[in-house]
């Protein structure tokens, strides 16, 4: 298999700290989400740290953008 070149790497390190950066603004929200957003969220979060690989960029975009958006 071929090593990702150093474009690739940075690209995916962005990705991380974003969605990093993401989750830390989650706990810190000043009033708690309903049943329907946290249910929304718990599912964002777990598709991205332990979902299907093969879903590509899409789902951590859209994480993110969800996680800014509350």
């Amino acid at each position: 298999m071929p090593k990702a070149g150093p474009e690739v790497t940075l690209f995916i390190s962005c990705i991380v700290q974003e969605f990093l950066e993401a989750a830390e603004q989650v706990k810190n929200l000043k009033s708690k989400p309903n049943d329907t957003e946290m249910l929304e969220l718990y599912g964002l979060y777990k598709q991205a740290t332990v979902g299907d690989v093969n879903t590509g960029t899409e789902r951590i975009i859209h994480l993110i953008t969800a996680l800014i958006s509350f």
